[in-house]
């Protein structure tokens, strides 16, 4: 397997945003049209960077095969169907979501669960739609699962250097062996740079090399 692939499939070119909130997304270009279809949930692989997402749309580009890969499944840009929730002792969130996700076709993880109001009435309308709305602060994991609950605090602990900062954009060029370890919120510090906070991360992979930029 190469450097860089989507479900086995030579990556050209990608580049990877992954940000505090919301739904990480990959826009790839391979080296060839795949000889099966991209379906399912598919694997991109840079390195030992491994996330999980599904194509949300593709075709032949100049040069190759181009094609968006969104984070999950896909199952929170679809309508879900009208609902009404109600208990006297107040409503938890964990159980909403889960139903909405079990309707959608994705899979939730929730850690801050919390009380709310005694009835909630949902429209039918876009699962992200509810997403936002009941939690704004839901963000996609690599591995496809939608979570819902703060990302962890954690400093970088892996190898890395930053080759290139841009205080006034608060933007940071790295070069490691370990872009996993760079996700949103997880802070660090080059040997000319103060200790940073990542807030959105952007890795940029050109076949066997890759970029990773973190924005502070």
């Amino acid at each position: 397997m190469s450097y860089a692939s989507l479900n086995g499939n030579q990556i050209l070119k990608a580049t990877i945003t992954v940000p505090m909130r919301g739904t990480w997304t990959a826009d790839v270009l391979l080296e060839a049209e795949p000889t099966q279809a991209l379906t399912g949930l598919l694997t991109l692989a840079v390195g030992s960077l491994t996330l999980r997402g599904t194509a949300a749309r593709a075709g032949a580009f100049v040069g190759g095969y181009s094609t968006r890969v969104v984070g999950g499944y896909l199952g929170w840009r679809r309508e879900l169907a009208p609902k009404s929730y109600a208990s006297a002792f107040g409503l938890r969130l964990a159980p909403i979501l889960t139903d909405a996700a079990r309707e959608a076709g994705e899979q939730v993880n929730v850690t801050d669960d919390r009380t709310l109001e005694p009835s909630f009435v949902w429209k039918k309308n876009k699962g992200s739609k509810l997403l936002w709305h009941l939690y704004p602060n839901w963000w996609m994991g690599l591995d496809g699962v939608t979570q819902i609950g703060p990302r962890a605090d954690t400093i970088v602990g892996s190898a890395f250097d930053v080759t290139d900062y841009d205080p006034w954009r608060g933007k940071a060029t790295i070069a490691t062996s370990f872009p996993e370890a760079f996700v949103p919120n997880v802070r660090f510090a080059g040997v000319t740079t103060p200790e940073l906070r990542a807030s959105l991360v952007v890795h940029e992979v050109e076949t066997t090399k890759l970029r990773t930029v973190v924005y502070a």
